[in-house]
């Protein structure tokens, strides 16, 4: 069982992490493909930011690209 409602999973490069996006769009989880279990429950990189969107890890692996899936502001007119 996981600790949040999972989305999208994005594996690393080297196949031994996936940072999996969840539903709720507010935490992101760091998993441990080797050893099958949760290493770390994340936060978004800033206030009011919403994930919960894909993610896509860069090719060296030391960075994850997040969608986000809400405007900064309502939308007018």
């Amino acid at each position: 069982m996981l600790p949040i409602a999972l989305h999208h999973a994005a594996v690393a490069p080297d196949r031994r992490r996936a940072f999996l996006s969840s539903l709720e769009g507010q935490t992101f989880l760091l998993f441990d493909l080797e050893a099958f279990a949760p290493q770390r429950l994340l936060e978004p990189h800033d206030r009011g930011f919403v994930g919960g969107g894909h993610a896509v890890w860069a090719p060296e692996g030391d960075v994850v690209y997040v969608t986000g899936t809400a405007c900064a502001s309502p939308l007018l007119g």
